[in-house]
């Protein structure tokens, strides 16, 4: 098999990740929340700008962190030698 064909099929194992349960709402309610609060800033918010990016990186990495994401079948072993 080579190289390039080891690499790619890296990205294509596994399948999606689904929330489920409380994990669902609170990714859908942080995201309401986010949407709102860049709503409210643009047009009410008298924040400080360092405050203000702050809140945003803050809920930005919370829905990063709970977002699905694809599961990966691989070994350490298999990615160690895709790295080249």
């Amino acid at each position: 098999m080579k190289l390039k064909n080891k690499c790619t099929s890296l990205f294509q194992g596994g399948g999606r990740r689904t929330l489920l349960g409380k994990q669902f709402i609170l990714f859908n309610v942080m995201a309401i929340i986010l949407a709102v609060f860049q709503i409210w800033s643009v047009i009410w918010g008298k924040l400080n700008p360092i405050n203000q990016m702050a809140i945003h990186l803050a809920l930005i990495l919370a829905l990063t962190f709970i977002s699905p994401v694809k599961k990966s079948n691989c070994t350490r072993n298999f990615i160690a030698l895709c790295r080249i």
